[in-house]
Parts: structure tokens; sequence; C-alpha cells
């Protein structure tokens, strides 16, 4: 099957497209981090008992602590910096919220793509994996 021109710029911008929106999650998610690791770092930075005293501490930190991770191996024991902590727990949850909403955004589009332009709901209903399969909610399509 030979490919045409037309198939391989298409490819091409799909390819585009992706890397673009690589980098823009990738600057979503790297300016709240950065920017949560300076905030900790200059609460924390020469403090008696403070175990965040470099960029690097800080940044390790600041990824544990908004990906709900948490070691404990480095805390915050400045009000500012419990402050911080909050404000990174809770951009934490909602970047994750968001990248788990723009991942299954574009499942659920991939699958209706499919199903071609009549939109056969019931092809999508027979799928094995569908959640329409179950029989209470087959009377509502």
């Amino acid at each position: 099957m030979p490919v045409s021109v037309q198939d391989v710029v298409q490819s091409f911008r799909r390819l585009k497209d992706t890397i673009q929106q690589v980098f823009r999650w990738t600057i979503i998610i790297l300016i709240p981090v950065v920017s949560i690791a300076y905030s900790a770092l200059l609460f924390e930075k020469n403090v008696a008992g403070s175990t965040i005293n470099t960029f690097w501490s800080s940044l390790w930190w600041t990824i544990t602590t908004m990906s709900t991770l948490g070691y404990g191996d480095l805390v915050p024991v400045t009000a500012g910096g419990r402050v911080v902590s909050i404000i990174a727990i809770f951009v934490g949850i909602i970047l994750v919220a968001l990248l788990t909403a723009m991942l299954v955004g574009r499942l659920v589009e991939r699958v209706v793509s499919r199903m071609g332009s009549k939109g056969d709901w019931k092809t999508l209903r027979s799928h094995p994996y569908s959640w329409m399969e179950r029989k209470r909610t087959k009377h509502y399509l």
C-alpha cells in the first residue's frame, strides 16, 4: 500500500500538534513547581532546624508534596513554609485533575471519532469494555 504525500503531511501536522501540546503542558507544570520550590526556599533557607536549604532539596520537596507522595524527609519548619506547603498540595491536586481530565477527554474523543459520522452508538454499546454494556444503563440508549 503506497503512502501518499498527503498522509505524510498529515502525520507531520499531528506530530507538530503533539509536540506543541507536550511543550504547553511542560510549561504549565514547570511554572508552578519552580515557583513553589523557590518560595519554599525563601522561607526555609538558613533557618535553624530546616531541612530545605538548597534549591534542589526545595525542588525535591515540592515535587513530592505536589504529587501527594510526601516522604517526610524534608519538611518546612517556618509558618511561611507551611503556608507554601498548603498551596503546593492544592496546586498538585489541581494539576493531577487537569492532566487526568485531558487524558480522558482525548480517549473519549478517539472513541467517538472511530464510531464514524453517524454516531453509531450500538457499536459503542457492544464494545467489550463499554460501561453501557451493564444492564442498568442499557435502557438509557
